[in-house]
């Protein structure tokens, strides 16, 4: 079974034509070579794709992230349903905060996903996303008789896996939702997302990975 460890490389490298719609306010976030493909952000929080094929050039937004933040992201490849060019895995990490000011709380999100992307059909085959947030505030009235404290956190992960049948295992799954409120712990504050996936095994039908049977 191969386990896609999830490692985070900025990468820039050599040059590549980059198309007009592009180049205004855009930055380069990865590429690879071969195949010629470069990650682009762009306004509206969006991250746009760009594959140079040949004398043919096509695009796509591949995700979208908050701009204000730490993102880090690399691409791979490996032939994953046997046929044609093969597949994109494109790594990211994010992480953004937000303070309130000192003894006011503030906010955080830490992020992993894992894109993969099939350059034939040109379209997304699976996403897996892991997430941890954080949130804290300190509300005082204004006769400064009574504070109010409150938190929240939420965090799920889970095992990714790509194993030697090109199958995506998830498993391992953990989730913690948790809120306080002047010292008051509430285990599952309805503002956490669950897991984007469950635990099984996700096999290629029609061009994408779903989730197996049992």
């Amino acid at each position: 079974m191969k386990l896609q460890t999830l490692l985070f490389i900025f990468v820039c490298t050599c040059c590549i034509t980059v198309p007009a719609f592009a180049q205004k306010d855009s930055i380069e976030v990865a590429r690879l070579d071969n195949p010629q493909v470069v990650i682009y952000s762009i306004p509206d929080s969006k991250y746009l794709l760009i594959w140079k094929n040949g004398t043919q050039t096509k695009s796509k937004v591949i995700f979208e992230e908050e701009t204000f933040a730490t993102l880090l992201v690399n691409i791979e490849t490996q032939q994953l349903d046997g046929k044609g060019h093969e597949e994109l895995l494109i790594y990211r990490s994010y992480e953004y905060m937000h303070s309130y000011g000192a003894d006011n709380g503030g906010w955080s999100v830490e992020k992993q996903a894992t894109v993969i992307f099939n350059l034939d059909t040109w379209v997304n085959m699976f996403e897996a996303v892991s997430l941890q947030s954080s949130a804290s505030e300190e509300v005082t009235p204004v006769n400064d008789s009574v504070s109010v404290s409150e938190s929240a956190y939420c965090f799920y992960s889970y095992k990714f896996e790509i194993d030697a049948a090109n199958n995506i295992r998830i498993s391992e799954v953990k989730v913690k939702h948790e809120s306080v409120k002047n010292g008051i712990v509430n285990n599952d504050p309805e503002s956490c997302p669950e897991p984007d996936h469950q635990p099984g095994t996700y096999i290629i039908k029609n061009g994408v990975y779903v989730r197996k049977e049992i």
